[in-house]
């Protein structure tokens, strides 16, 4: 959770844009947490600035800049993910398949020698 600056401008971007990134904070009060609030605004909200062609490292760039940490921003990717793809995080199953897969070759290998 960051304290913004009363008297921070969003140099560099457009009103619209400024209004977007103060919502943005309101919505991080609480490092954008999964909660019904987010849930229901985070996406539309993120939507919005691919709209207006905003990239994602830029609206982190000005989170940053008012005084969000590496975990708040990771939260932010998280929820990206979870617009785009469906998921907050990769499925665990490809990573634990990979495993299981040469765990299964190196089995198999044992037993046909």
């Amino acid at each position: 959770m960051a304290k913004r600056p009363d008297n921070v401008s969003w140099v560099g971007f457009t009103t619209e844009q400024a209004k977007l990134l103060e919502f943005l904070d309101f919505l991080g009060n609480n490092g954008w947490d999964r909660n019904g609030q987010t849930d229901e605004a985070l996406p539309n909200l993120l939507k919005k600035f691919e709209d207006l062609g905003v990239p994602m490292a830029r609206v982190k760039e000005a989170m940053r800049s008012i005084g969000y940490d590496d975990y708040n921003l990771r939260q932010l990717d998280r929820w990206e993910r979870k617009r785009t793809t469906g998921r907050f995080d990769p499925p665990r199953s490809s990573l634990s398949a990979g495993s299981h897969s040469s765990t299964t070759t190196q089995a198999s290998g044992v037993l046909d020698g």
